[in-house]
């Protein structure tokens, strides 16, 4: 009997080896999955600058380390996002540090888009028809093409928040110009027939209500003018197309009417 509870008791520690170890593989697969290779280069920087669906406006700084290369610098890159959050702390924004994958955010949103270009006077994709000639004119469209720089354009001055990211999470870091990423998307509720782009991609999101317009870059593209085209009713031929549209429903009536009773 004896021979047979220590058997057993071997048995069940070799058991329970097995299924802690296990346990751990499975942990650190998960933690392996929960960050960001980014194919070769050590960081990403993206700008999110989206009309949100409704009303209002949202802007985001993200940066975003290959996860193997964070997994290596962990504790200095992790003092350099530090630095960055309390830079963008003062300013106001809202700023999250994913600690496990490496992953620092900046973000503000507006209630208005209004607010937006009143806080930073930066004037988007917003389409000014009295300075902008049609490019394309029809009795009841009228399409406007913009054409404009990123962001990115001032990537090289430490004193703007874009450089600041680039100077104190990728230089610093030791991460070279050509080993970042630039990503700028431009996210807006309006569909592909309204506004479209000559973005890289274009994705919906239905859980945002959001088309957004992704372009790619490296540093070297900085200055890449990138083209909004929208799409606008002509409310004036609308507006004189409905008023004929109701007239005609109330004059065909009536009239059917009148020669009935002159029958």
């Amino acid at each position: 009997m004896k021979k047979i509870s220590i058997l057993t008791i071997i048995l069940l520690i070799i058991v329970l080896a097995g299924i802690f170890s296990a346990c751990s593989i499975a942990a650190d697969e998960e933690e392996d999955l929960s960050g960001v290779n980014l194919d070769g280069k050590y960081a990403q920087i993206t700008y999110n600058n989206y009309v949100l669906y409704g009303t209002g406006h949202y802007v985001e700084y993200k940066l975003t380390y290959d996860y193997s290369f964070y997994q290596k610098n962990k504790k200095t890159l992790g003092e350099l996002m530090d630095t960055l959050k309390s830079s963008f702390e003062k300013s106001g924004y809202s700023v999250s540090i994913d600690t496990v994958s490496g992953i620092l955010s900046a973000s503000l949103k507006f209630d208005t888009t209004e607010e937006y270009y009143r806080a930073t006077g930066y004037n988007g994709f917003e389409i000014d028809s009295d300075s902008v000639d049609p490019e394309y004119d029809t009795i009841f469209y009228k399409e406007y093409t913009y054409s404009m720089q990123t962001i990115f354009k001032d990537i090289d001055k430490d004193y703007k928040y874009i450089g600041r990211i680039f100077y104190t999470g990728c230089i610093k870091a030791g991460i070279t110009e050509k080993e970042v990423i630039l990503l700028y998307v431009y996210g807006t509720p309006y569909k592909t027939k309204t506004i479209r782009s000559d973005a890289d991609e274009v994705k919906y999101s239905s859980e945002d209500n959001l088309y957004y317009h992704y372009f790619y870059m490296n540093v070297s593209d900085k200055d890449r003018v990138i083209t909004i085209t929208q799409r606008t009713p002509n409310t004036t031929v609308w507006y004189v197309f409905a008023i004929i549209i109701g007239l005609v429903i109330c004059v065909v009536p009536l009239t059917i009417l009148l020669i009935k009773k002159r029958r």
